[in-house]
């Protein structure tokens, strides 16, 4: 007997019901007002912080921009007259290297300052210590590399890439020096970045966890209090952080700018936000960007007893909240728990009726073997011969003693792989009743998590059974046809299991026999469609037209693979128009679809480097011209030609030269987005597209970084190649809006890029 306990009125006389409803409107709206006064104070404070930030960075990037520009003026004064003069004979060679020694203590930040004449002997600036002696070797190394590129220059100056080893941080400067219309060599001068950007970034207030570095427009760190980091690309050092290399990529395409990223704290693995601010200056060819970052706590550290109060307001009024609902629901669950108890005590009984009048026997026991039972129905007697008391008090070793013993391992095996697959299993087997006679039942069960057992159901089918052996009879003689047939022939139910198949069906799916296959396939759409929609699509067109011919889909083997596949089926209905069958049979079309798969990617991609040809290159250039008109979006064409590529052909041969022009594919691929089109029309010539373009500054970055994609060296075999690469540029809708003009525009451009030159990009 079920007790009810006994009834509070607690509730309802301290606490009426009306009161419910104001309570937690007013913690709703105390709550609201808190969290929204602490995300506009935070915000602004955010704010006003990173306005600062910007202010500072665009003060750094100002005072590096004309330290800089101090030295081009310096240096090109030096270029454009002491030098001449040096050169007519008006000036000594000692006199020079005292300017050289002025001139290099003047400017902190210069390291060394080289004069490499066109004919004779150079003039450097005293190296009289470790360093010097390194930019001395640098300064020689970039005058040979930029020799030829600066002789064919009249004015302006090369700014190689800052070399960044350990304690080495060199940028540099190479300007031609003409006397009169004779170029008279190379003045390269060497600046020491560890004390430019030293000298005005350490200086800064930053915060307490707050960081100031510099970065190239490649993105290598050039400067950073954290030295170790220093030299490495921030895209590699940020990998996996995809907010923070979003903004990496805003200050690499946006002159200036602010952020904001999340990030777990090594100390105590919380998430914080950092707030980032930067300004970008140009070095010639070479971009500086100036950034600060600063933790969001530097920002609203001033916030953190304002919140306090407000918090254990919050909390405060949240308890009293609670408080309200506990009593609430505690006076509810007294009034639940009597009316469940009656209810329990009526399901006991209606469960007792259905089990005694099902056609089966139902039960609940042990998950293990033997599988230990906790409750089974009487119609365990009829089934077995034994009384059910004899099962649960132990006495007959279990249910599972019955069981065959050539059917135990099976049946064993079964319930395990189901139940550790967490799913339903059904399984048929052979019993010994206690006469000793044998009698065949079907088994269903599953898992009962929570009490770490299992329910099931238990027929004897030995009726359908002697019907069964009755048939084998009769589907030996189909079987005998179908088995040898060299085509998969098999029947189905609408539900989507398998009723027979042949062997060669079975080999189809990698199963070693049509046994194997029946009884391992249970549902069609999962276990052989490679796309279980394609089963939906066959039995819609099946429902609609009775049969299908030649309906092909990709199937899955055992194993995972899949194979192409061609089903022709017929669909048999009982006298009410019920489809009840499907026989039907299916071949292997793999092979066909592999060849037409080989002859589209023929017609579309290059076949030296994967590369889209000139037929994808025009699709694909008509979609995003399309898409940037939609979206008054621009759109930007790059016509690349090779340079000193003839040179590989003529030494080495054309099957060296096709080495070398999968490696520039692969090296131009990198300098794109996944939006980005890489296209091969032909020889040594490339043509990308540039999709989403806002400036011609981002063209330019991105044409640069293909540029400098080409400056290492090509190995082929014994030998080493030197590879430039010019490119032309038109733009969509600047330059035109029909697709053939635009290249046309593209290529000229390509070509006044080689006659500046080479190894550069022209509009």
């Amino acid at each position: 007997m079920i007790l009810a306990p006994k009834k509070s009125n607690f509730f309802s006389k301290w606490i009426p019901l009306r009161l419910i409803i104001p309570l937690i409107m007013i913690l709703t709206v105390a709550g609201y007002i808190c969290v929204k006064l602490d995300t506009m104070s935070i915000h602004d404070q955010e704010r006003i912080f990173n306005e600062q930030q910007a202010l500072q960075a665009k003060l750094v990037a100002t005072a590096l921009e004309d330290q800089i520009g101090n030295i081009v003026e310096s240096s090109s004064t030096l270029a454009k007259y002491s030098l001449v003069d040096f050169i007519a004979g008006k000036r000594s060679s000692e006199s020079i290297k005292h300017l050289f020694k002025i001139k290099q203590t003047d400017q902190t930040s210069l390291t060394l300052i080289s004069f490499q004449p066109a004919a004779g002997d150079e003039l450097t600036s005293e190296i009289n210590s470790p360093k010097l002696i390194q930019a001395h070797n640098i300064a020689q190394e970039w005058t040979e590399k930029y020799f030829s590129a600066v002789s064919g220059m009249r004015s302006g100056f090369v700014t190689p890439k800052p070399v960044i080893k350990k304690n080495i941080y060199f940028a540099g400067v190479l300007m031609p020096v003409w006397n009169g219309n004779n170029f008279s060599g190379i003045l390269t001068i060497i600046i020491d970045l560890n004390k430019l950007t030293d000298k005005y970034i350490g200086p800064l207030q930053i915060g307490k966890f707050g960081s100031g570095y510099i970065i190239d427009g490649s993105g290598t760190v050039l400067f950073d209090q954290e030295t170790e980091i220093v030299g490495q690309n921030v895209f590699t050092l940020h990998k996996g952080y995809q907010d923070l290399i979003k903004i990496d990529s805003r200050m690499l395409h946006e002159l200036e700018g602010t952020g904001e990223y999340s990030f777990t704290v090594k100390r105590n693995k919380h998430v914080e936000r950092k707030l980032v601010a930067w300004h970008s200056v140009r070095f010639g060819e070479m971009k500086l960007v100036v950034a600060l970052s600063a933790p969001e706590t530097d920002a609203t550290s001033s916030l953190a007893s304002i919140q306090a109060v407000r918090a254990a307001m919050f909390v405060f009024l949240s308890l009293l909240f609670f408080a309200v609902v506990f009593f609430f629901y505690y006076h509810r669950s007294q009034q639940l728990l009597i009316s469940q108890n009656k209810e329990l005590k009526s399901k006991d009984n209606i469960f007792e009726a259905i089990a005694g009048n099902a056609p089966g026997v139902i039960y609940k026991c042990e998950i293990a073997p033997p599988f230990e039972m906790h409750y089974i129905s009487s119609k365990i007697r009829k089934v077995t011969g034994f009384d059910p008391d004899i099962f649960l008090k132990g006495d007959k070793s279990m249910y599972y003693d019955l069981v065959h013993p050539e059917d135990r391992t099976g049946l064993k095996n079964v319930i395990c792989k189901s139940l550790g697959q967490n799913r339903p299993f059904e399984h048929e087997y052979r019993i010994i009743r206690s006469d000793g006679t044998q009698r065949w039942v079907y088994e269903k069960g599953t898992v009962l998590p929570e009490e770490n057992s299992m329910v099931g159901f238990i027929l004897d089918i030995t009726d359908r059974k002697n019907e069964e052996k009755a048939l084998k009879q009769a589907e030996e003689n189909y079987s005998a046809l179908v088995t040898t047939a060299p085509l998969g022939i098999f029947q189905t139910t609408p539900q989507g299991k398998f009723i027979s198949s042949n062997s060669q069906m079975a080999a189809y799916y990698g199963y070693d026999s049509p046994e194997s296959f029946l009884s391992e396939v249970t549902d069609i759409a999962r276990d052989c469609y490679a796309q279980p929609e394609e089963r939906e699509r066959l039995m819609t067109i099946l429902g609609k037209f009775g049969h299908t011919s030649n309906f092909e889909a990709r199937q899955k083997r055992k194993d995972g693979s899949t194979f192409w596949a061609s089903e022709t089926i017929m669909a048999v209905e009982d006298e009410d128009g019920h489809i009840v069958r499907m026989d039907g049979f299916l071949m292997d079309i793999s092979e066909r679809k592999e060849h037409e798969e080989t002859m589209r990617r023929l017609a579309m991609f290059d076949n030296l480097t994967g590369l889209p040809n000139r037929v994808l290159f025009d699709d694909r250039l008509k979609q995003a011209l399309s898409h940037a008109n939609r979206n008054r979006m621009k759109v930007a064409i790059l016509y690349a030609d090779l340079d000193n590529f003839k040179q590989v052909n003529d030494e080495l041969g054309h099957m060296a030269g096709d080495t070398v022009l999968k490696d520039v594919a692969g090296r131009f691929s990198d300098c794109l987005r996944t939006s980005d089109t890489l296209s091969r029309i032909g020889g040594d010539e490339f043509i990308f597209i540039l999709q989403d373009v806002g400036t011609c500054a981002e063209i330019e970055v991105v044409a640069q970084r293909i540029i400098d994609s080409m400056r290492a060296p090509f190995y082929v075999g014994e030998k080493i190649y030197r590879i430039g690469v010019s490119i032309g540029i038109s733009i969509f809708p600047d330059n035109g809006e029909e697709k053939e003009k635009l290249i046309r525009i593209a290529d000229e451009a390509m070509y006044k890029a080689k006659n500046q030159g080479k190894n550069g990009y022209a509009f």
